[in-house]
């Protein structure tokens, strides 16, 4: 989980750069958590610079808490708000783009990473069903475990899924398609202790030959996450004997 600054080397003011090490960790992040970090510019240029912006990507916001305006040897500094977006676990990166005025294009670009960590984690995320019949019934799993340091109630959430038809050669449509529920969760509510792990079912009885796609959120007020699921659907009269 590093922060490093990039200037433009062929910028006229190259000589406008970030001061110290280029890279810093944010560490392990709650999905709720909020982390700032404050970047130095300095100025040896034999010009004064102006900073017009710093622009930054979706989830956080960079604010040039100090002179915009630098003189020689001067310095500024901006500060790097980030909170995850809603969903987020894992590794996610993120950019600021710092433009000085009369540049194009941005003078220094900041990349940053952090590992997001919820309370709850599923296993498995993906549920891959490679072929299924109509009018049978299809069961499959995950284990939802609370990872944190807190009891807590979990809402799971009726999933969401689209059903693409298979065309006359048997192949999938992706431009004919429609809402499915065809698809059930059980149970839809659940209490976890700390380090404790239960099992959630997936039901399917599939109707119309195709492919389902969909998934489910699952959240306990803080966190959430996102089991997605896809099913290969065929006519019964095609099943084995």
């Amino acid at each position: 989980m590093h922060l490093y600054g990039q200037s433009t080397p062929t910028s006229p003011n190259a000589c406008f750069h970030i001061v110290g090490t280029p890279e810093f960790s944010f560490g392990t992040i709650d999905q709720t958590e909020t982390v700032e970090h404050t970047v130095i510019f300095k100025n040896d240029c034999d010009h004064a610079i102006e900073i017009a912006s710093a622009k930054s990507s979706c989830g956080c916001t960079a604010t040039v808490l100090r002179n915009d305006h630098i003189a020689h040897d001067g310095e500024s500094q901006i500060q790097i708000r980030f909170t995850p977006p809603k969903g987020s676990n894992g590794k996610v990166l993120k950019t600021v783009s710092v433009y000085l005025r009369g540049e194009d294009q941005p003078h220094t670009t900041i990349r940053f990473s952090a590992f997001v960590q919820p309370d709850i984690s599923l296993s498995p995320k993906l549920i891959t069903i490679d072929t299924a019949y109509t009018n049978s019934t299809v069961k499959r799993s995950f284990k939802i475990t609370n990872v944190g340091d807190r009891s807590m109630e979990i809402l799971i959430e009726q999933p969401t899924a689209t059903l693409y038809r298979r065309g006359r050669t048997g192949s999938i449509d992706f431009g004919n398609a429609f809402v499915t529920r065809a698809v059930h969760l059980s149970p839809d509510t659940l209490s976890l202790e700390p380090n404790e792990t239960k099992t959630v079912e997936l039901l399917l009885i599939p109707d119309t030959p195709g492919k389902i796609m969909g998934g489910a959120r699952l959240t306990d007020g803080k966190n959430e996450l996102y089991l997605q699921f896809t099913c290969d659907i065929f006519n019964a009269t095609n099943a084995k004997k």
